[in-house]
């Protein structure tokens, strides 16, 4: 007993030490990415959408900044945050808008904040060290372990009174009758059952946590072995994640193939760095070594800067960033504004999706200069796209125009405008490996009775050929249908074409959503992965919301399995372990 409970223990501190947090601070002038427990006072934090915010702050900086304060108030709607100063000082803590609170989540936008408290100083610490004066609360484990309990209890006191009759009617001495009666009630009692369960539940959890797989909720495992669907993303569960700049296309390139012009290319490797949101940090305890911070696109973007000699940093210091718009799903673009020593207006970059910043560009760079863009140039770059997607890479378009403002407008009814006389530079092709066990995992989910569905934001034709290679396709299955094309069809017919459907393109978060909840309806076990802020809905919706490791802590809350390392085949393991956990109950 000692022994296992001492495993137990173990297992559940490492599933604290799987959850540790992170924060990006600014100190001595450089962004920095240390873990949350060694925030201090008077430390300014970078907030962005989907990070958890790991101390109390008073904001100093912010732009669109909502953040999900329901952990602290029980207010699910997201409330927005401001600089500004509020003067009574009875405020209630709901309607502190210029300050964000540890635990709670940040939904959407950006900003500053300086922290003013830490650890048992915060208002959830507060209540942390207030839930020390509460006795434990029973669970509901325990309670009907209890029932089971008190069950056998009434079944060994009739066994009992039995006992005692027959011994009296077949006149055995009062100390036989009374010994075998109380050997029967000691050993029938369960009353080692609730540890035992306790200990059998954290074992059970540290094997899945040594699979990679985080349970959140206990019989999370029991209904993913009952699952018929797995709607699965693409990158980060498929793929590797591990994004990398494997070409640069601008129309000099395109149209000359073999001859690449220099000029061309590196003005566009320039204009992605610079739109980049990623960032480089040194560190303190090797100099020289250099760490790239951010999401594995924009990682990539900066790593092949460097690689090439394109410094983000010295860029930065001759094109100082005035402003910044995050990609939506929505938008389909994000956008950086930049002063430009070389002219007197500032210059707006914008990159996205190909399709959509190709058909609203009015002009095209080639050879260094703005030219008018016409059809038959068009033609030729929409080819190049649909060749690179074929073979599986994912483009991103880079545009960019000279623009009077100083700041960009947020509203996505602005979107347009932005785009009115954008400039062509080039698309940049990234391929993402795919990992080399999912195959064997989906072909091992299908033959358990379940067929997967991958619902991504990608290109078509990038899609189909990722679903071929891991095996999601079969012969005769309708491959692929765009986001779009979902919103055409009533319910029933939805339902309909997932029966053949396999692979759903171009995908926005509500139209996972509608396919949880149609598959749901109609009597289908659907377990959906997920990562960022606007999965969480279709993460509740799903009979099952797994999480991928790199997520955004919205999407972890939402969620009751964690893929720690990201890998779908976890998802098999999980099956597996969970139902070794439910046989050992």
């Amino acid at each position: 007993g000692t022994i296992q409970e001492e495993r137990a223990s173990k297992a559940f501190e490492k599933l604290n030490a799987s959850q540790e947090k992170h924060a990006l601070v600014m100190r001595d002038g450089k962004q920095q990415n240390i873990l949350a427990e060694d925030l201090v006072p008077g430390d300014v934090l970078l907030l962005q959408g989907g990070y958890f915010i790991p101390a109390d702050l008073r904001i100093i900086e912010e732009k669109d900044l909502k953040v999900n304060e329901a952990a602290l108030t029980g207010e699910w709607l997201a409330v927005v945050k401001s600089s500004e100063k509020i003067s009574e000082s009875n405020t209630s803590l709901a309607e502190r808008h210029n300050m964000a609170w540890m635990g709670t989540l940040i939904e959407s936008g950006y900003g500053k904040g300086l922290v003013v408290a830490t650890g048992s100083s915060t208002e959830i610490g507060k209540i942390a060290l207030s839930l020390g004066t509460i006795d434990e609360q029973v669970t509901p484990l325990q309670k009907n372990i209890q029932k089971v309990a008190r069950f056998l209890s009434y079944v060994v006191a009739a066994a009992i009174l039995a006992i005692v009759v027959l011994g009296f009617v077949r006149d055995i001495g009062v100390i036989d009758i009374l010994l075998i009666a109380i050997a029967v009630a000691v050993a029938t009692i369960p009353s080692g059952l609730p540890a035992a369960v306790t200990v059998v539940l954290a074992i059970g959890m540290e094997q899945i946590l040594k699979r990679g797989g985080l349970i959140r909720n206990l019989l999370a495992a029991e209904t993913l072995g009952a699952t018929t669907v797995i709607l699965t993303d693409k990158t980060g569960t498929l793929t590797e994640a591990k994004m990398k700049l494997t070409a640069l296309h601008s129309y000099s390139g395109v149209r000359d193939k073999k001859v690449v012009p220099v000029d061309d290319n590196k003005f566009l490797l320039e204009l992605a760095v610079l739109e980049s949101d990623a960032f480089i940090e040194e560190a303190d305890d090797s100099p020289g070594k250099l760490t790239v911070h951010g999401r594995p696109i924009e990682k990539a973007v900066v790593i092949s800067g460097l690689e090439a000699g394109v410094s983000q940093e010295h860029l930065l210091e001759e094109y100082a960033r005035l402003d910044y718009l995050q990609f939506t799903s929505v938008r389909r673009f994000g956008a950086s504004l930049h002063t430009n020593p070389k002219k007197k207006t500032n210059r707006l970059i914008i990159a996205g999706e190909p399709e959509k910043l190709l058909n609203a560009s009015q002009f095209i760079r080639i050879d260094g200069k703005r030219v008018k863009a016409t059809t038959a140039e068009k033609k030729k770059l929409f080819n190049t796209l649909e060749e690179n997607t074929k073979l599986g890479k994912r483009l991103i378009c880079v545009a960019y125009r000279d623009a009077s403002i100083d700041e960009i407008p947020e509203s996505d009814s602005d979107a347009p405008e932005l785009l009115k006389g954008a400039i062509f530079a080039g698309f940049l092709a990234f391929e993402d490996p795919i990992r080399t066990d999912v195959s064997a995992a989906i072909d091992e989910v299908r033959e358990a009775g379940a067929h997967v569905i991958m619902i991504t934001g990608d290109n078509p034709e990038t899609a189909r050929y990722i679903a071929h290679e891991v095996h999601i396709t079969q012969p005769g299955d309708e491959l692929v249908i765009r986001g779009q094309e979902i919103e055409d069809l009533t319910n029933n017919e939805l339902y309909t074409k997932l029966q053949t459907v396999r692979v759903i393109a171009r995908a926005a978060p509500a139209h996972k959503l509608r396919i949880a909840q149609v598959l749901k309806n109609n009597g289908e076990v659907v377990a959906m992965t997920g990562d960022g802020i606007n999965d969480a809905p279709a993460l509740r919706a799903a009979s099952i919301g797994i999480a991928v490791g790199t997520g955004t802590e919205v999407a972890k809350e939402a969620s009751d399995l964690v893929l720690i390392n990201n890998s779908f085949s976890i998802i098999v393991a999980g099956i597996e372990e969970g139902g070794r956990i439910i046989d050992n109950l």
